[in-house]
């Protein structure tokens, strides 16, 4: 079976039994992974070899400015692909975690030290009372 057919069933599954916008980001997702195994060699389910997330893991560095964390999880889409197939695959290793925190992830984790902070503070007033 091709890849571009193999992704066609699944979409056809995924629209059938799961939520709309499970569809919509797994016919994004599919639309990057078709067209970057076609670059590199691979049309049929069948040449999925050991090398294939690693070539298809440096194209997508090389060609996209997509940030890792996009990377691994369009990597995840087309593991799916196979597993749901019962297509054998190496393992992967993903790329490391390169999201930058934005001001409101930054404040809870302040928000966080804070609270940590108080509570410390009540636990060691409390054993400086013991004394």
């Amino acid at each position: 079976m091709t890849i571009k057919q193999s992704i066609e069933k699944y979409l056809d599954h995924v629209n059938r039994y799961r939520s709309k916008g499970t569809y919509l980001y797994y016919l994004k997702s599919f639309k990057l992974i078709e067209s970057s195994l076609n670059e590199l060699g691979y049309y049929e389910l069948n040449d999925i070899d050991d090398l294939i997330f690693e070539e298809l893991t440096d194209f997508l560095l090389k060609v996209t400015n997509k940030k890792n964390s996009k990377i691994n999880d369009t990597i995840s889409c087309l593991i799916t692909l196979l597993n749901f197939f019962e297509v054998q695959h190496p393992k992967r290793f993903k790329l490391k975690d390169d999201m930058k925190y934005t001001k409101t992830a930054n404040r809870l984790l302040t928000v966080r030290e804070k609270l940590q902070e108080i509570l410390n503070w009540g636990v060691e007033s409390e054993l400086n009372d013991n004394k």
